[in-house]
């Protein structure tokens, strides 16, 4: 449907009518109106806090909307059998690692199969029918932690259809995939618009949008600002869309000044490092104020090499030290001490503590500041946290409030926050701005820029181009090795082509 308006409400596979939800000051959405035709795909985008979770958990029965109403097929949402028409595949997995495909295909209704009693045969064989029937070739009986980030993600998609979803909510589905399993999903998607399965498709990576979605959608204060078909729009009306300004270089990162790199003793020294079958050996340096990237695809060893660096993993050989202090031990708490701070890629699982507020999330590497012999002076701890939601801009009810009910971007802010209210000699980041939209990465690489002009070195693991831009300097890894050395001016070709392993010069 691409060049298309919106479908009437009576044509519309869901309509979203004038919907409105506060959260006792917050107005999270505020008479949102939204179409989505059978077999379309609609981007929705915005910043972080624009209420793009928040209709979500309304469309997926989470929460109840104060004011407006949800059709689907002309039902209201709730009526019917509306709610099962509606899934979400989230960022993060909600499947069941120590159980088989087939188990998380059928977790709720395996007790069905045989009069109350388990037949495993016929649950394998029925597995195997629905899978191929959405297009997916795996072993139903295999346990799901042995799957790719890529085959959970389209089991988790053959699970929502089987139960007769017929729109798909995607959030941020390529955040952890590589170029080659993001074309393979957009293939995936087009193909099942082909058979009337329409999707709604959240991301910050606005190029995707571009190339997926037939309509976009954009929200900005819980307000639909802007609606039209892709190919009437480009990336800069969706930025001044979503900023509320018209300074469309908002999104545009400057650099400054290196000479202080230039002129600087390296403060970060990889020499030879290695780990067992996943990269090695790996040799480079960081500079105060440089800013050095190490790309690479998802099996290239690129992110495992920032996990060593912050003391995620235990290296098998080689060294990395700052300022002289070994930090390559595969302890956090010793790389914390040596003056390394990191923002790792999967924030929930290794940055956040999700059931703590914000201010202990925020203070949790510092909290020797807070108080003395071993005790944490509330007040102090208080003033710093408010300090840190403020300088990055964190959207958070109240500093209390759980972090894991904050926005991907908000957590990721927060995160920011963190690492840098440690006064770090070296910043480790992980795909820094995935799931944070293109304004608030904006204001995080000019946080960082003005960092580097103090002496801060920051090494970022990445395969995202515009992250790999903010570099002085990008070291392209493949099967584990550093296979190229790129200077500022690169083109895209030349890196993807090095990303991807097709030029190795």
């Amino acid at each position: 449907m691409t060049g298309t308006d919106a479908p009437p409400p009576s044509a519309a596979l869901l309509h979203v009518d004038s919907v409105s939800k506060r959260f006792d000051a917050t107005q999270a959405l505020d008479g949102v109106t939204i179409s989505v035709a059978a077999g379309e795909t609609v981007g929705l985008i915005g910043r972080n806090g624009a209420g793009k979770s928040t209709l979500v958990a309304a469309l997926t029965g989470l929460i109840e909307v104060d004011s407006g109403q949800i059709l689907v097929d002309g039902v209201r949402l709730g009526d019917g059998d509306g709610r099962q028409a509606i899934s979400c595949l989230y960022q993060h997995s909600t499947l069941i690692p120590a159980l088989s495909v087939t188990e998380n295909l059928f977790i709720d209704r395996v007790s069905n199969l045989a009069g109350g009693f388990v037949s495993w045969a016929r649950a394998h064989g029925e597995a195997r029918a629905v899978l191929a029937d959405w297009g997916v070739d795996l072993d139903p009986r295999t346990r799901v932690e042995e799957l790719t980030l890529e085959e959970r993600q389209s089991v988790e998609l053959a699970r929502a259809l089987s139960r007769g979803s017929r729109l798909v909510i995607l959030d941020e589905p390529t955040a952890q995939l590589d170029s080659h399993q993001a074309a393979r999903l957009h293939e995936r998607i087009h193909q099942l618009q082909d058979r009337g399965v329409s999707f709604l498709y959240i991301s910050h990576f606005l190029p995707e949008v571009f190339e997926v979605c037939d309509r976009a959608v954009v929200l900005r204060d819980g307000r639909t600002v802007l609606e039209a078909p892709v190919d009437e729009l480009d990336e800069p009306a969706i930025i001044r869309a979503m900023s509320g300004t018209d300074d469309a270089a908002v999104a545009q990162r400057t650099r400054g000044d290196r000479a202080l790199a230039a002129a600087s003793e390296p403060v970060l020294r990889v020499a030879d490092l290695a780990l067992d079958g996943v990269f090695g050996p790996v040799t480079f340096d960081a500079r105060p104020g440089e800013v050095v990237g190490i790309a690479g695809s998802l099996r290239s060893g690129a992110t495992e090499v920032a996990r060593v660096l912050s003391g995620l993993l235990r290296p098998t050989g080689g060294s990395a030290t700052v300022a002289g202090t070994a930090i390559a031990s595969g302890s956090v708490r010793a790389a914390l001490d040596a003056g390394v701070s990191s923002v790792p890629q999967d924030r929930l699982r290794e940055g956040l503590f999700p059931q703590l507020g914000v201010d202990e999330n925020v203070t949790a590497t510092t909290a020797s500041r807070l108080g003395r012999l071993g005790f944490i002076d509330r007040r102090v701890r208080d003033r710093a946290a408010d300090r840190i939601i403020e300088d990055f801009a964190v959207k958070t009810s109240e500093r209390g409030s759980a972090i894991g009910s904050l926005s991907g971007g908000n957590q990721q802010k927060a995160l920011f926050g963190r690492a840098f209210e440690s006064q770090p000699l070296v910043l480790v980041l992980d795909t820094p701005s995935a799931g944070v939209d293109i304004v608030s990465t904006a204001a995080i690489f000019e946080r960082l820029e003005q960092a580097s002009g103090r002496g801060l070195a920051t090494v970022i693991a990445s395969n995202t181009l515009t992250e790999l831009r903010a570099c002085d300097v990008v070291h392209v890894m493949f099967e584990g090795r550093i296979i190229r050395t790129f200077e500022p001016g690169w083109s895209s070709e030349d890196m993807i082509g090095a990303i991807e392993g097709v030029d190795e010069t």
